[in-house]
């Protein structure tokens, strides 16, 4: 009989197979190999470079009894896990890198899944096409990743699945679905209209076991008149409490009507610079040492878009808000300079692609990070940074936080740092945070590919559990 590795090289060619012996695997290894609780590991890493070899790779690999795991890029965002309990086939798309079409006139795209935030925003500057896009901080993730695991972005439209339209994707026996009016037969509007005749599915392949997406469509925001990006410093965490008060009004209203980032002076820091060297004493260079001095406890950022007048007229209103929470300091584009914090976020809230963001310790493999979700409140983000402070100093991991609001929730992204313990001790505090959260109503909505099993034991039981299991065995997954 033949092997698996045999089976995927008569489908793509040798060249486009890994062993999992092979020296070219560890990438793969260090990705995957670090999930909490898998009981399994891969025998193959195999890159299709297209849809019809997709679709003859996943039958291979269902005849042969292998679970797929996936990865959209080589960034890793959006990696899935499929069934445990069996030996696996990685199947790497990042061959397929296709920007299939941008429409101007509709404001739209269609990519495949390699395609990263980078090409496509280089792509509409090649072509002069006055459209943004909406980056992860990680400027080389996977558009169709990102979608999948349902991340946010910094423009108005940083609900990333709320902006994605149409999706292809190859079932788990290897048949091909397209959904939303792609499932309508000579239907020209399947980037224009989500929802198709019928049950809506685009839902059930985000953070899913249930198919590998080969495409995916979404919006593109047309470019404002104005853009006025502004950021402000808090000195520590009753600022914090109080700005959140200050921002529900402006985000339920659509005053604010970007993602409003709060991010920590160490989640910033670590964006850009490695972390470990700062907490541990070695000279820190000048440049880091401004990005530091230049932040405050906790950091908002946000923006306003629109004609001159109105943009204007806002402005006003806003400063005087803000200048009623204790020590707030605000700062325009013209107060920041070019600090390397300041022209990261400019340009994420500016529908453009980030030079340096994730080259940092939030890039590093060593981490593990989970985000859960509250109510836009000063005491809710009291309440899950009690917990997570306190757990990270019980496992000695170091905490980097960012609070976001997309619409009407207030998420936080948590992200652990190991300390000598190494990453088993992120880990068990990453499970003990996760235990806390939800014992008090904070839902977790999403996790590093670490947490993956971890996470999936915690929801075990559920009928939404028991239902998704059902759909695998009817789809073939």
């Amino acid at each position: 009989m033949a092997t698996i590795y045999d089976t995927l090289a008569a489908v793509t060619g040798k060249e486009y197979v890994i062993d999992a012996d092979a020296d070219d695997a560890k990438p793969y290894h260090d990705l995957f190999g670090g999930v909490a609780d898998n009981d399994t590991t891969f025998e193959a890493v195999v890159l299709p470079g297209g849809v019809e070899e997709l679709q003859k790779v996943v039958r291979a690999a269902a005849d042969q009894g292998y679970a797929l795991w996936t990865m959209p890029n080589a960034a890793g965002n959006g990696a899935g896990l499929g069934a445990p309990g069996r030996p696996a086939v990685i199947i790497d798309q990042r061959r397929m890198n296709r920007i299939l079409e941008v429409n101007a006139g509709s404001a739209t795209a269609l990519v495949e899944p390699g395609v990263s935030y980078r090409q496509l925003h280089e792509h509409l500057q090649k072509k002069g096409i006055p459209l943004w896009i909406d980056s992860d901080l990680n400027p080389d993730n996977s558009i169709a990743g990102s979608i999948c695991a349902r991340h946010y972005g910094y423009t108005p439209y940083g609900d990333h699945m709320l902006m994605q339209c149409g999706m292809e994707v190859v079932l788990g026996n290897g048949d091909l679905l397209r959904t939303g009016m792609g499932a309508v037969p000579n239907s020209d509007t399947w980037q224009l209209f989500k929802y198709n005749f019928g049950p809506y599915l685009d839902g059930l392949f985000t953070q899913s076991p249930l198919a590998v997406v080969s495409k995916v469509g979404l919006w593109l925001m047309s470019r404002p008149p104005v853009y006025r990006p502004f950021m402000i410093t808090l000195p520590d965490d009753d600022a914090l409490t109080q700005m959140l008060e200050a921002l529900r009004p402006l985000k339920l209203n659509g005053t604010l009507a970007n993602t409003v980032a709060v991010s920590s002076r160490a989640f910033e820091t670590a964006l850009h610079h490695r972390l470990d060297n700062i907490l541990q004493g070695r000279p820190v260079h000048p440049t880091t040492l401004k990005t530091i001095i230049g932040l405050g406890e906790w950091n908002v950022f946000a923006a306003l878009y629109g004609g001159p007048d109105n943009v204007d007229l806002i402005w006003d209103t806003l400063t005087g808000i803000f200048n009623h929470v204790e020590g707030a300091v605000i700062f325009q584009d013209k107060d920041r300079g070019d600090d390397i914090v300041w022209r990261t976020r400019r340009a994420l809230m500016g529908g453009e692609a980030p030079a340096s963001a994730g080259a940092g310790t939030l890039d590093g493999a060593d981490g593990v990070s989970l985000t859960a979700a509250a109510p836009i409140e000063g005491e809710a983000a009291a309440g899950m940074n009690r917990i997570v402070k306190t757990v990270a100093a019980d496992y000695h991991v170091q905490s980097l936080n960012e609070f976001a609001m997309p619409a009407r929730t207030l998420l936080n992204q948590i992200h652990l740092i190991p300390g000598k313990g190494g990453r088993d001790d992120a880990v068990a505090a990453a499970r003990e945070i996760i235990n806390r959260l939800t014992r008090e109503g904070y839902g977790i909505v999403d996790e590093s590919l670490a947490l993956r099993r971890v996470a999936d034991a915690h929801y075990r039981g559920s009928a939404l559990a028991d239902l998704v299991g059902r759909l695998q065995s009817a789809v073939g997954s």
